[in-house]
C-alpha cells in the first residue's frame, strides 16, 4: 500500500484495530511487556518503522523539503473577530525557499498508523505530496478557527481526535518535540531557541494567495528573513522528533489509566529513558544516527558546574572547562510586541528579567508601587511568592542569593529584582505586565 492508497481508502484505514484492553503492571519492564510491546515490537512493525525512518532521514536532507512543525494547533481568540488563532495546515516560506507547514499531533498518528499497516514509504511520493500540496492534514474546516481561511493542504480526519484517540490510546514521544534545548551531539554545543523567531504565529493578513509551481492556487506566508544553518538544523530535528517512528510508542489515554507517576504515563521521564534504551537495542546503529540528527542530549549529561567555597568568588569567571558550550539561538523579548500570547512562549525568569527590568528602568513606576514591591505580603498577593519583589540586598534572611545581579536605582535607593521565578508564577506575572501596559502605555 502507498501513502496515496492509504488516504484513498481512509474511512477503512483510519480504524486503529487494537482497542484498549484491561491490564495492570507494577514495573516498567512489566508495562512494556504487557502493553507497549504489543504495538511496536513485532518484526513486521520494526522492519517497516526502519524503512520509514530511513526515508525521513533522507527527506530532511532534500533542498526543497517542506517540514512539519507542531506549533499553533491551539490559539487564543482574536479579540476582534472572535475566531481562534490556529494555524494547522498553514505554510510558511523564508527568503531562500526554506519552508514548513504547521500541523496537528494527529498527523503523527497517521504516520504511526501507516507504519503499522505496512504502508511502504517512498521518498518521491512523500516529497511530491508535500510539494504539490496534496498531503492530507488535520485541521478545522469550520469558520470558528482562522486556519480555515489560510490552509494550504487538503483536510482529513477530525480535529478533536486522531486515529489512536478513538481506540483510547495515546502517542507518547520519547524525546520531547517542543523542547527548548537542542544539543549538537558532535560538538556538545547546546542551542536554546526562540519560538517567536522560528515559528511565529503571525496574522491572517500575512498569508496571501499565489500560484504554486504545480499550477494550483495556494495560500502562503512569506517571511522576509533567512534562517541560519543552526536554526534550520533545529527545525529539521523538530520534524524528525515529531514524525519518525523511532521516537514514539503507544500507551493508554490519560482518561483510562492510573499510575504512580500521577500524570500521563507517556510523559514520565523514567519511562522515556527506558524506551530510549529499548529502541537503542532494537534499532541499534540506526537509533544512534537518529539521536544525532535530532540533536538529543545524552542520557548521562547533567550540565553541572560547581566550586569549593574558597573559590566561590571566581565561580562566574571560571566556568567548568568540561561543561558544554552554549550557543544561543534566542533573541531578547521584543518590548514592542508585548501581548499575552507573545509572552507565554518565554520562560517566567526571562519575562521577569527582561520585561520587569525594562519597566523598572522606564521611569513610569511610581514610588508608591516601588514601596509596595518591597513588601513580601503585597508581592505574594500579586505574584504568588512570599518574598519582596524588590530588595536592597541580593541575599535573603538565610544568606541565599534570591535576586538578579543587576541593581536598579529607584527613588534614591539601590534595589534588586527577585530571581526565583517558578512556572506557577508565570500567569500572574504576565497578567500584571499586561495590566501595567494598559494603564501606563508602552514600556519603551
Amino acid at each position: 500500500m502507498t501513502i496515496t492508497e492509504y488516504y484513498s481508502n481512509y474511512a477503512t484505514n483510519k480504524q486503529y484495530a487494537p482497542s484498549l484492553f484491561h491490564g495492570s503492571s507494577i514495573t516498567i519492564d512489566g508495562f512494556y511487556a504487557d502493553c507497549i510491546s504489543k504495538h511496536i515490537a513485532d518484526s513486521a512493525y520494526i522492519a517497516n518503522a526502519l524503512e520509514w525512518h530511513k526515508m525521513l532521514m533522507e527527506y530532511v536532507e532534500e533542498k526543497d523539503a517542506i517540514f512539519w512543525v507542531r506549533y499553533h494547533e491551539n490559539g487564543p481568540k482574536n479579540k476582534i473577530t472572535g475566531r481562534y488563532q490556529t494555524r494547522r495546515a498553514c505554510k510558511t516560506v523564508f527568503n531562500d525557499g526554506f519552508s514548513y507547514v504547521f500541523v496537528s499531533n494527529y498527523d503523527a498518528h497517521e504516520i504511526f498508523n501507516m507504519v503499522r499497516l505496512g504502508v511502504k514509504p517512498d521518498l518521491n511520493e512523500f516529497k511530491n505530496l508535500m510539494q504539490n500540496h496534496e498531503f492530507p492534514l488535520h485541521y478545522d474546516e469550520g469558520k470558528s478557527c482562522e486556519e480555515s481561511d489560510i490552509c494550504t493542504y487538503p483536510h482529513v480526519g477530525n480535529v478533536k481526535g486522531g486515529v489512536l484517540t478513538y481506540g483510547k490510546w495515546y502517542l507518547a514521544h520519547i524525546i520531547g518535540v517542543k523542547s527548548d534545548i537542542y544539543v549538537n551531539t558532535a560538538t556538545k554545543e547546546q542551542y536554546t531557541i526562540n519560538t517567536e523567531r522560528l515559528y511565529p504565529r503571525g496574522s491572517l493578513s500575512d498569508w496571501q494567495k499565489e500560484m504554486s509551481p504545480c499550477g494550483k492556487d495556494i495560500i502562503v506566508r512569506r517571511i522576509n528573513d533567512t534562517l541560519s544553518l543552526d536554526e534550520k538544523a533545529v527545525i529539521k530535528a523538530h520534524f524528525l522528533r515529531f514524525v519518525d517512528p523511532l521516537n514514539y510508542y503507544i500507551v493508554p489515554g490519560v482518561k483510562y489509566q492510573n499510575n504512580k507517576y500521577g500524570k500521563q504515563i507517556g510523559e514520565s521521564e523514567y519511562l522515556n529513558i527506558y524506551m530510549r534504551d529499548k529502541y537503542a537495542g532494537i534499532y541499534k546503529a540506526e537509533y544512534k544516527s537518529f539521536e544525532n540528527k535530532v540533536l538529543a542530549p545524552s542520557k548521562d549529561e547533567i550540565y553541572i558546574t560547581y566550586n569549593p567555597p574558597s573559590l566561590a568568588k571566581k565561580k562566574n569567571k571560571t566556568p567548568n572547562p568540561k561543561a558544554p558550550a552554549v550557543k544561543s539561538l534566542a533573541y531578547k523579548i521584543d518590548l514592542a510586541k508585548i501581548s499575552e500570547p507573545y509572552l507565554k512562549q518565554f520562560k517566567e525568569g526571562e519575562i521577569a528579567a527582561q520585561v520587569l527590568g525594562a519597566i523598572l528602568k522606564s521611569g513610569k513606576v511610581s514610588k508608591t508601587e516601588i514601596d509596595q514591591f518591597k513588601d513580601a505580603a503585597t508581592t505574594k498577593a500579586i505574584f504568588g511568592f512570599g518574598k519582596p519583589l524588590l530588595s536592597p540586598t541580593r541575599k535573603d534572611a538565610k544568606g541565599y542569593n534570591r535576586y538578579y545581579d543587576e541593581p536598579f536605582a529607584l527613588y534614591g535607593e539601590i534595589l534588586y529584582l527577585y530571581s526565583q521565578w517558578l512556572n506557577g508564577h508565570k500567569e500572574r506575572l504576565i497578567n500584571w505586565i499586561i495590566q501595567w501596559i494598559a494603564k501606563n502605555g508602552s514600556i519603551v
